[in-house]
């Protein structure tokens, strides 16, 4: 199972990779993982080139980032004042 520290190695040794695929502007870790409450309850034996050949995952993970991201842009501004260190662009 991965955790934290590896999933950030692989994110780094990865990103000029996933910027340029993706048209990335940030990349990050976030949920349970930057938590270090990790559960392979979905994951396991998964790999990212698993993922990327999973075309019903992948979607529904960018459909996920979609609603996040929506949800973020209607935060209040006294909301996004709570969390400088996130980009809400």
């Amino acid at each position: 199972m991965y955790n934290k520290a590896k999933i950030l190695k692989m994110l780094k040794a990865k990103k000029s990779e996933l910027e340029r695929k993706y048209s990335l502007s940030e990349l990050g870790l976030f949920g349970s993982y930057a938590r270090g409450e990790e559960s392979d309850q979905y994951t396991e034996d998964y790999s990212f080139s698993d993922f990327e050949g999973d075309a019903k995952t992948r979607h529904a993970v960018e459909r996920n980032f979609e609603i996040i991201g929506e949800a973020a842009s209607r935060l209040s501004a006294k909301h996004k004042a709570l969390t400088p260190h996130i980009s809400a662009n």
